[in-house]
Formats: structure tokens, sequence, C-alpha cells
């Protein structure tokens, strides 16, 4: 019987660290995957393909504001998008205003009679394995349709005698024919401030000769633009009908930069000896109303996310932005702004209308996911609360249970809660995974294997737009294994100490990054994990692998958007250590979520390539253009190899490979099946009998 047992001992050299891998990598190998409600998410002209239902509208603000100029309104970048502004008119004279609203820069509700856009809208999806088309992005550096505003109204015929022209409108403002009708009403200009003493202005038939023209006030960076607008004037003599234009088309310029509350306007008491200064009033925003309150969500966390798109001047893209970025946040289903004149000229209201969302999400699952040697099909459950006090802090609990003879019980528990508005965020987690070997002939030796994990992360986007977002994390690690047979505690393999313990303390610095494009979205990620001997860590003399170790893990992928309803899915994993390593910390191969063809975790070493390649073809869609049906041939590799100092002894064959076709079926919403067929490329020699083995591998998922 010692023969025999030690022959098993043997063998599990190769065999036990991959059956019991479950216990130790699931808490750590599979947590270095992308985040996935980031890099599922596309951009369709600034907007993310979530669900969205965004609507923004403005109020006439500025008692002042003068026509735009057609000739200045065309130099400018992109029209502004999600905006119904009405302009207060000059007196006396009705003004006509158009705007064009044919194309909508994304798929949101700025008015009533705004189109729907012609992309179907996809859901947010898991990265590892998205399963809808990306959605494109166009390209914000052109105007998407030209603004034509009304010509320059006659002057009234009485001699003004204050410093500005605008007293109250006498008319309303009509807008053009083609123009979506505002989806709020208009509150009509205030007065003109008028100065404490009488000043004489210039008259309008006067011309002036003017030298230079100073433009006070006016902190955009790129404001140097308005130079060909203010030199075609200088060194000339001009009526001060002629200098309004001018303020006209500074203010046009503004305006198609996103600074929809500021103005420019001529300080006609001020002209002297040839200069003339142009004020500008650029727009702020005084207050951020959420009306009504929100009853989940605590107000504040709402106010302080839109309050980075508030800068001076007030800035229509940056606050659209926001709003955008908001509403991709799982917590709400639909945010609507409306922006309202303040107490004073120049100061805005921002009321913000939103939507919530359920927070609570409970979704059921069964896959064969799981090493066949502890039990091949399981069951799942997660339980995700994402606001559970009102802070948008987040709950998630996890089992997943083998349905054979309990081999594998794994128990998942975090807690994230957000520090800024900027999504910086800290999670604290546990995790227990205890598995038993029921896989003939090992049952009879009652393997056994147990993993506990504690981990907290702090995480930091430093940018984090509509097109990219770049984030560090920091996060230390405890995490403690232990094997068993028949006769107790045991050790198998290298590393472990004689009762089977592995003991790791791991500091983890963690990259990550995603920009979308016009055709799909790239994904990177890089972590770097330093394996410190604190807490009584595991320690052997070299060249055991113990608890103190360097390794360094980067992933990468891709998705292609090839035509309306193809995308092509890349992605690669690269784990490199210098030294050998503890089971848990491992680089593992095999399986429906790595390389298909195989069993799970068939294959484990110190350093390991994992290369997968994924056509989605979309064959089926409902009547709102989302995907039901998808079919998707796929290509996948893994090789591992140990450090040169670990004395583990690896299997001959090390490279794996598999060809195969994918599933892919939702019959309702909340349903999600798969499919997956793949044939090995590799005859490895200790191939099994299990449904995996055979290249079979399902998941079927559904939220209640």
């Amino acid at each position: 019987m010692c023969f025999t047992l030690q022959g098993y001992f043997r063998r599990g050299v190769f065999l036990i660290p991959s059956i019991l891998l479950v216990a130790y990598t699931s808490p750590s190998y599979a947590e270095t995957k992308l985040p996935s409600d980031i890099v599922s998410e596309t951009v369709e002209e600034g907007e993310t393909t979530r669900s969205c239902s965004l609507a923004l509208s403005i109020l006439s603000e500025s008692p002042i504001r003068r026509p735009v100029d057609p000739a200045c309104v065309t130099q400018g970048t992109t029209k502004p998008k999600l905006l119904q502004l009405q302009n207060s008119p000059k007196p006396s004279t009705p003004v006509t205003q158009s705007q064009d609203f044919s194309k909508p820069s994304t798929p949101v509700t700025p008015a009533q009679d705004s189109p729907k856009p012609s992309t179907p809208v996809t859901q947010s999806q898991d990265f590892s394995k998205p399963s809808t088309p990306v959605t494109p992005a166009q390209d914000f550096s052109k105007p998407s349709t030209p603004v034509t505003a009304a010509q320059d109204s006659p002057k009234p015929s009485t001699p003004v005698t204050a410093a500005q022209d605008s007293p109250k409108p006498s008319t309303s403002v009509t807008a053009a024919q083609d123009s979506p009708k505002p989806s709020t009403s208009v509150t009509a200009a205030q007065d003109s401030p008028k100065p404490s003493t009488p000043v004489t202005p210039v008259q309008d038939s006067s011309l002036i000769l003017v030298k230079k023209i100073e433009l006070i006030n006016s902190s955009v960076p790129n404001s140097r633009e308005l130079d060909p607008i203010i030199k075609r004037v200088e060194g000339s003599t001009v009526s001060l009908a002629e200098l309004r234009k001018v303020a006209d088309q500074i203010t046009g310029w503004y305006f198609q930069k996103g600074y929809i509350t500021s103005i420019a306007i001529v300080d006609e008491s001020a002209i002297k000896d040839g200069i003339v200064p142009i004020k500008v009033i650029e727009g702020s925003v005084e207050e951020i109303k959420i009306d009504p309150p929100t009853r989940g969500v605590r107000s504040e966390y709402v106010r302080s996310r839109i309050a980075l798109g508030i800068g001076q001047p007030f800035s229509q893209t940056k606050l659209e932005e926001q709003l955008r970025l908001l509403q991709s946040d799982p917590l709400f289903t639909k945010i609507e702004a409306s922006i309202r004149p303040g107490s004073i000229q120049g100061k805005s209201i921002v009321v913000v209308r939103v939507t919530e969302a359920d927070p609570l999400d409970i979704r059921l699952s069964i896959d064969n996911y799981s090493p066949p040697s502890v039990g091949s099909e399981r069951l799942g459950i997660n339980v995700i609360n994402r606001n559970l006090t009102g802070l948008g802090d987040q709950l998630a609990a996890s089992y997943y249970f083998s349905t054979k003879d309990g081999g594998s019980k794994v128990y998942d528990l975090s807690y994230q809660v957000p520090l800024n508005p900027m999504n910086g965020t800290v999670q604290f987690r546990g995790a227990l995974s205890q598995t038993k070997v029921i896989q003939p002939p090992f049952d009879i030796l009652d393997i056994a294997g147990e993993s506990l994990l504690y981990e907290i992360t702090y995480r930091q986007p430093l940018v984090r737009t509509l097109k990219e977002e770049f984030a560090l994390s920091l996060g230390f690690t405890v995490q403690d294994g232990q094997t068993f047979t028949f006769a107790g505690p045991t050790p198998f393999g290298i590393g472990p100490d004689l009762d089977g313990n592995s003991r790791t303390r791991t500091f983890k610095f963690a990259q990550d990054y995603v920009r979308r494009d016009a055709q799909g979205v790239w994904g990177l990620r890089s972590q770097f994990n330093l394996g410190v001997g604190w807490f009584d860590a595991t320690f052997n003399p070299e060249p055991k692998p113990d608890g103190r170790f360097f390794s360094w893990f980067l992933q990468a992928q891709r998705q292609q958007r090839l035509g309306q309803d193809n995308i092509l899915i890349v992605q690669a994993d690269l784990q490199f250590a210098p030294t050998g390593l503890l089971p848990s910390q491992q680089f593992v191969t095999g399986g429906g979520q790595s390389v298909r063809g195989y069993r799970q975790n068939i294959r484990a070493g110190d350093n390991g390539l994992r290369f997968s390649l994924e056509d989605r073809i979309v064959v089926q869609r409902d009547s709102n253009g989302k995907d039901v049906m998808q079919i998707a041939p796929f290509f996948d590799m893994g090789y591992i190899w140990n450090a040169e100092s670990n004395p583990n002894i690896l299997q001959e064959q090390q490279f794996i490979a598999g060809l195969g076709l994918g599933f892919l079926w939702k019959p309702i919403p909340e349903l999600n099946l798969r499919l997956d067929y793949a044939l090995p490329l590799i005859e490895l020699k200790d191939r099994g009998q299990n449904a995996q083995d055979s290249g079979f591998y399902f998941n079927a998922s559904y939220g209640l």
C-alpha cells in the first residue's frame, strides 16, 4: 500500500495542483480580468451603448444675447447636442431661429420629435465573453450639421440711452419648421442692468476707425481662434452695427464650443481713441438641483458627479459628458436635465431628474466550468445590492457548488464603497473554497483542499471620459490553502509545508486602461504581484517556491466591429515569474473559460500564455434590434512553463490548442444560454472521459 500511495503522490505532482486549483486560483487568477462594466461599453458619438434616455434642455437665460452670424457658426467645431436653445430677441422684431436636430449624436431623447438612433442599443456584458456587437463612436472633431441662425434684426428707431440695448422682448421666439419643439417652456428674458449714471452711447450711424479690439474677461484657452474675426475689423472704419455683428460672431464661436450661456457685447460707452472693448460674460452655474429628490441614492451622489462637468465658463459639452457617464451607472435607468436662469445675469441653475433602477440583482446559473476531479457541473447563485446604504455602496455575495457529491463549494462575499465622484472605490473581500476529489481512482484517497482569502483593494480612475478610462489600483491579499488525504494534512508537490499549508501575503499593483474608438474597444490590464514574508507566510530555502515571490500578469483585449452583425474578439493573457510559485499563484489553462477542447485547469505553471480568437455573428434580432441568437467560431491556445529554479516537474505536453464553434441564445431578456464545442488540436496523454475532455461546455444563467 505504501508503494501504491507513493505512486499516487508522484502522479499528484502533476494531477493535484490541477484538481485543487479551483480552490487556489478562483480568488486570484480569475480576479485579474479586465473590469467588464467598463470594457463592454462602447461609444456612439460620445454615448455609451447602454440603454440611455438622457434629455437635456435649456431655458433662455441671457436677456442680451444677439442672433448668431451664420458665417461664424460654420467655422466652429461640433454643434452642441441635446440642447434646445431659444435666444432672447431684439425688441420689436420677430426672430426666427433654425437649428438642425435631424441627426442626434446619441440614443437620447432631447425633444419629443427627435428621431431614434438607427443603431440598436446593446446591454453591458462580461468582458471576457462579450455577447453583443460593439457600437462605433463618431469623430467629435467634425460638426454633424451646421446650425443656421436668424439674421440680425433691425435696430430700434429710437435712440438707446443705456450702454446695452436689450430691453424686455415684445415678441415671442418662433422655431423653424425643421427644428424639434423644445421639451420645456421658455422663460421670458430678464431686463438688462442699467448703469447708475446716464451714458451717451455712440450712435448707430457713427463711423469708428477701429485701431484695436480688446477682448475682456475671456478665459477660454483656445480663444485665439477668434483672431480671424477680430482682425477683419481692426484697421477699418466701421459702424456700431458692424461692431455688434463682430460681438455676435464671438458669441456664436462660444456657442459652437459648447459655452452656450456665454455672450459677448460691445462696451459702447468705453470706446475711445479707436480702442473697442468687447466684454465676454462667461456663463456659470450657481446651483445643481435634484428635482424631485432621489429616494434610494443620496442626492449628493448625483450632485457631486454632475459637478465634475460644471466649470468656468459653463460648458454644455462637459455637462453632457458627465450626464452620460452618470447614465451608464447601473443605479439609474434614465437621466434628464435642464438649464434654467439663475438669480443674476450669467448665472444658471442645472435641474436634474433621475429615474433610479432596482439596486437588487439576483442571478441563478448552471455550467460545467469546474474541474471534473471535483465535479464538473456546478450550480451558482449571485446576489448584488448596488446601493446598500444610499452611498452607491455595493454588497455582493455568490455561492457555487458541485452538483455531484459536494465535490466543490465556493463562497465569495465583497463590499465596495465609492470614495469620490471620479468613482474611486475601496473593496473588502473574503472567499472560501472547499474541494474534494470524487473522481476514480483518486476518490479512495479522500483528497481534499481548502483555501481562505481576505483582500482589500483601492481603485482610483485618473482619467474617466466617454471614450477612455485609465485607473490605478493597489491591494493586499492574505491567502491560506491546505490539502488533506485520508491520513490527515498532506503536502502535494514541493513548496507547501509538511502539513500541506501554502500561505501567501501579496501586494498587488494594477493599471487598467480602456479606449473606445469608431470600430470597437481596446482593453489593457497590467498587474504586478509581490509576495512578502509577513504574517506567517510560507518560507522555504531556495530554490523551493514559497510566499516570497514576484510575478507580472498582462491582459489585452480588442473588440473589433467587422459589420453590423459581426464582431471579432481577440484576447491574450501573459504571466511571467522569475522564480517558482506556489499553486495558488500559478498560471492555469484549459476549460470553457480558457482553452476550450480540454478539461478545466488541465495545465498549470509559473509562467503562461493564452490566446483566444472568437468571431461573434448575429443571426437573429428581436423587434427592438437586440441580438437574440449568435454563432461564434473560435480558436484557443495556451502554453505554460516553470521557472528554471522550480524543482517541481511539469508534464511533457505543455502546449494545448482547440478549434470550435459556440452558440449563444437569449430567448427572453432574463435568460442567457451558451453552448460550445471544441476539437482539441493537441492530443494529451492524460486526457479523461468527461464531457469537457470531449470538448463540450455549457452555461445557462437567469436573472430574477
